[in-house]
C-alpha cells in the first residue's frame, strides 16, 4: 500500500525518510552508505538539525529508500 505525504518543510520529508528506513528495516547506516551520506548527517537530518539540507542529498536518501518524489503545481 502506498503512503502519499504532502511536503512543505523539511521535517514532512524526515518523517518521510524516517519512515520508510523503519519499514524497510534498514539502519542509518545502511541508508547512509546507499545514498553516499555520512551516518551522522542522515541521523542530523532525520532530527530535524540540518537546516537548509542539501537537495542532492536528501533526494539521494530517497531514491536509497525506493521513496519517489512527485510535484504538483497547483492551480491558483
Amino acid at each position: 500500500m502506498a503512503l502519499t505525504k504532502r511536503l512543505r518543510k523539511t521535517a514532512d520529508v524526515a518523517q518521510v525518510v524516517m519512515a520508510a528506513r523503519a519499514k524497510a528495516g534498514l539502519t542509518q547506516q545502511e541508508v547512509a552508505d546507499r545514498a553516499n551520506v555520512s551516518r551522522q548527517w542522515l541521523s542530523l537530518f532525520e532530527s530535524g538539525k540540518t537546516r537548509g539540507a542539501e537537495l542532492s542529498r536528501v533526494l539521494g536518501v530517497l531514491v536509497a529508500l525506493n521513496v519517489d518524489l512527485t510535484a504538483t503545481i497547483e492551480d491558483e
